[in-house]
């Protein structure tokens, strides 16, 4: 079994060992058939197939390139353990490269892969219009493309492996201001702003708010998915905002370092805490009662998840264009029933033991998953 835990100090060393490395080498869910292809994208196709089968001949594994944010996040840093795990395990190569907050990084790196001939193409998009010319490229060279989190749209020409961000964080929202009693004062830290799975979880969080008028937001930050950003804005807030009623937090790359902060000012008890991915020491802090609420997302599901979509795409399966990665509210099951009774009935909502048990299985969970 895989972990992220440790405390924020250990998370950020970590990030940063990684950072220095070279990286060279090395909704709901999906129904229905995939809408019908374009002239393009079936030639694209015909060409992956044909590259594809000279390689299975050859004995020579298929290479998947990949584009993650950054290494700052440990969210990413066990992304990329659950996706080497599963390319060895389903016999692929693979390559996963940070592109350092720079999308002009992540689209030189998407080019470099088209040159080098992968297989496959994975990039988490931080501005999926930016990213449309180059899948498109990618995808004409008959690369299997796969925008990675936040949907591309290249009209067909590639794929997505997505979440869904709005409605996670949306439950979260609920689950918190159930806990206060539809009334008192919030606080959020954001990912990137003008990034879809920042930007959707705000607007998640906005429309649940619109429910309670008596919570007021008194901040809201961004992060810009980086530990050492989140730990700054908590330092700051707890200072200015000594009475807020709960902090939001968009990362569990940063909870961590949130949940620390506040038990280290003997405020737990009066500040109800949520986070964003249920990574596994999120998971350990709610069942200890320090935490009220989180999204199950877990990076090394999404990874599993990731390498397996692209593995069957690889093998000619017929699966949906958007792929979405089952999700789950993790809260108590006071604060559960409290969050359907409001209305929110759109996701499902699991305690922390049930989310421990999905996160600890994550490759049995997706093993095959789209070859049902």
């Amino acid at each position: 079994m895989k972990k992220t835990t440790g405390k924020a100090i250990s998370l950020i060393l970590t990030a940063a060992m990684l950072a220095g490395c070279s990286m060279g080498d090395g909704a709901g869910e999906t129904q229905g058939k995939a809408a019908p292809e374009t002239a393009q994208t079936s030639g694209a196709q015909e060409a992956t197939a044909q590259a594809g089968g000279e390689k299975e001949a050859s004995g020579e594994k298929k290479k998947i390139g990949v584009v993650e944010i950054n290494f700052t996040n440990p969210f990413y840093i066990g992304w990329k353990e659950a996706a080497e795990e599963a390319a060895a395990e389903l016999g692929y190569e693979i390559t996963v490269q940070s592109a350092e907050n720079s999308i002009e990084n992540e689209i030189s790196q998407i080019e470099n892969f088209i040159e080098l001939g992968v297989d496959c193409i994975i990039a988490d998009p931080q501005d999926a219009g930016a990213l449309v010319e180059v899948f498109k490229k990618a995808a004409d060279a008959g690369i299997v493309v796969i925008g990675l989190n936040s949907p591309v749209d290249t009209g067909g020409a590639t794929y997505n492996c997505i979440i869904d961000h709005y409605t996670g964080f949306k439950g979260v929202t609920y689950a918190i201001a159930e806990g206060l009693e539809g009334k008192g004062s919030v606080c959020l830290i954001q990912g990137q702003v003008g990034h879809e799975a920042s930007d959707s979880r705000e607007k998640g969080f906005n429309d649940a708010l619109k429910d309670y008028p008596d919570i007021e937001v008194l901040d809201v930050q961004p992060c810009d998915w980086d530990v050492s950003k989140g730990v700054s804005i908590i330092e700051n807030w707890m200072v200015k905002y000594p009475d807020v009623n709960a902090i939001l937090c968009m990362t569990d790359g940063v909870t961590p370092s949130l949940v620390n902060a506040v038990e280290t000012e003997g405020r737990l008890d009066k500040t109800l805490l949520a986070g964003n991915d249920a990574e596994m020491e999120c998971l350990e802090l709610m069942v200890e009662g320090k935490m009220s609420a989180d999204y199950l997302i877990s990076s090394y599901r999404d990874g599993w998840h990731a390498i397996s979509y692209a593995d069957a795409i690889m093998r000619g399966l017929d699966v949906e264009r958007d792929a979405v990665l089952p999700g789950y509210v993790v809260c108590s099951e006071e604060l559960a029933a409290k969050v359907k009774a409001a209305g929110f009935t759109e996701m499902e909502c699991i305690t922390p033991e049930k989310a421990i048990e999905l996160s600890e299985n994550y490759a049995d969970e997706f093993r095959g998953y789209f070859d049902k």
